[in-house]
């Protein structure tokens, strides 16, 4: 159920790190 709103998390979570970096 909760599945999709973990990955949308995480890639949420990736791009502000990679933002971040950048």
């Amino acid at each position: 159920c909760c599945s999709g709103i973990a990955k949308k998390k995480l890639i949420s979570m990736e791009r502000a790190s990679h933002a971040q970096r950048l």
